[in-house]
């Protein structure tokens, strides 16, 4: 009867001797709860039943305090042999195949591996009500419920039809797996992550799922006793997620951007120069709503350096649609979502009014303070004139500045609401279109932006006199940058626009003028 039964195995599912299967599920699941009910049952069929128990870390093979230990921390392996049993302890570079062979040597017909849940192999897992609901196993042919210790569900996920080979779960059946000699995978893209322990040293992925084997990555295969390995069949339709990938960055690379290597489904964006980063805020929100993918990027409209990163883009699966990246490239629309725009050094004139700096009553503080900011984006103050509260001698100053070439025109002073501030009458008078005269920052609430016939002229409140960062920070590089200022671009700093007069400023890297 057990040879009957043990022969009608193997012709159903075609596996090997040993067979190998699978428990897997997080931990305190109920892999072990699992195994003790499976045991009895599997060797009441006569089956030859062993185990391999996954441990994710290191452990110690034996106990403290014995004959054996002691002898094992001043040599290397010691085997403790009674006749029947024996038990060596040694570090060794193994691989479950390497176990799985002793197994087989010593005549086993059934290997269970507790945990392997990213692995190949075909597997049940665990899931407990009380810890998760949710499968994670990387292709599960059943899910076992488990409840206070007791089985409430055994749900088949998936049959392993004979000659066939399971599909990933992560690419919902778009997909086949299949088994191919080590030394014919170059080209070939990996179904699962590839392990390798090397003591001391180093333990974790070798190569990652999704990878594309290169053929100098053969030889490493093999020394980690990969002998076969389960690779990507791909499908009309669908692509690998770095060339999907590839897609993503091709929408939101714009001027002045280059990206790195696709690797496993990301790419990242870099700044090729010094500049300011304008984000289509509205393409990229399009581009998040379609499913499996993303790209998440710093803020826009700010200051940026050459070298620095600017977003990075992931295509979420192994693989995904064609569909689904021409939706994202329609969502996208025709023009790239990021791109950064150089600033220029520009030749700028500031107007200080005010009829106590213009008497010598009190020195000029507020225009040092302009020269060196903008001395810090190579800018120079060509032109200064110094006005009292007359309208007309500023309207004159600025019209005069213009005539000199100037790039940006900038006043000082009288930008409050009390009746003898006239700067904004002034600036008006000249004949400029008024954007906005003020804004939802603080500080900077009065702020007022114009353009005459082109040239930017800004009435500056106080506040940027005196305290670190202030509207002016915010949209300095945007001028510089030649980035047009709307009355909507001012509406928006509201969200972000409160600055926390942090006593160690961090700006940009902060939440001031993050809209």
């Amino acid at each position: 009867m057990y040879s009957e039964q043990k022969e009608a195995l193997a012709q159903e599912i075609e596996l090997k001797r040993p067979a190998v299967l699978a428990v897997s599920g997080l931990h305190n699941s109920g892999k072990t709860t699992l195994l003790e009910k499976l045991l009895p049952a599997l060797r009441s069929r006569g089956l030859k039943v062993g185990i391999i128990k996954h441990d994710g870390h290191d452990f110690t093979p034996d106990v403290p305090g014995t004959d054996s230990y002691r002898l094992r921390e001043r040599g290397r392996g010691v085997a403790v042999y009674s006749g029947q049993r024996y038990l060596l302890t040694e570090m060794f570079r193994l691989t479950e195949q390497d176990l799985l062979a002793l197994f087989e040597r010593h005549g086993y017909d059934l290997v269970l591996l507790e945990g392997f849940k990213d692995s190949g192999w075909p597997k049940i897992e665990v899931v407990r009500k009380e810890i998760s609901d949710t499968p994670v196993s990387f292709q599960p042919l059943a899910v076992v419920e488990i409840f206070r210790g007791q089985i409430l569900d055994w749900k088949m996920r998936r049959l392993w039809p004979t000659g066939s080979l399971p599909r990933c779960r992560a690419c919902k059946e778009k997909t086949d797996m299949k088994l191919i000699r080590t030394e014919d995978a170059a080209g070939q893209v990996l179904c699962h992550d590839i392990t390798q322990i090397i003591p001391g040293e180093f333990k974790g992925a070798r190569f990652r799922k999704g990878h594309i084997i290169q053929p100098e990555d053969i030889p490493v295969l093999l020394s980690i006793g990969k002998e076969n390995l389960y690779v990507w069949e791909k499908k009309p339709g669908i692509l690998h997620e770095d060339e999907a990938a590839a897609l993503l960055y091709k929408a939101a690379a714009g001027r002045n951007i280059h990206g790195t290597e696709p690797k496993e489904g990301k790419i990242e964006l870099i700044a090729d120069c010094d500049g300011l980063l304008k984000i289509n805020r509205e393409a990229l929100l399009a581009v998040n709503r379609t499913p499996q993918m993303m790209i998440a990027t710093i803020h826009g409209d700010l200051p940026v350096k050459k070298g620095q990163k600017l977003a990075g883009t992931r295509i979420i699966p192994l693989v995904i649609e064609q569909e689904k990246m021409d939706a994202m490239q329609t969502a996208a629309g025709s023009e790239p979502i990021l791109n950064v725009l150089p600033m220029q050094a520009k030749k700028f004139a500031v107007i200080t009014t005010g009829s106590e700096v213009f008497k010598g009553r009190i020195e000029d503080k507020f225009t040092p303070i302009l020269v060196g900011k903008l001395a810090e984006y190579g800018c120079e103050m060509t032109f200064h004139k110094v006005c009292d509260d007359d309208p007309a001698g500023i309207t004159a100053a600025i019209l005069e500045a213009k005539e000199a070439g100037c790039e940006l025109i900038f006043t000082t002073g009288g930008m409050s609401v009390d009746p003898d501030d006239r700067t904004p009458l002034a600036i008006r008078n000249t004949g400029a279109d008024i954007v906005t005269y003020g804004a939802p920052v603080l500080p900077g609430a009065m702020f007022l932006v114009s353009y005459l016939d082109g040239v930017p002229v800004c009435g500056l409140p106080g506040c940027v006199m005196y305290a670190k960062r202030t509207i002016f920070d915010l949209l300095l590089p945007r001028l510089l940058a030649d980035d047009a200022i709307s009355a909507e671009d001012i509406a928006r700093l509201g969200e972000g626009g409160l600055c926390l007069g942090c006593a160690e400023c961090h700006w940009p890297n902060c939440g001031f003028g993050h809209c």
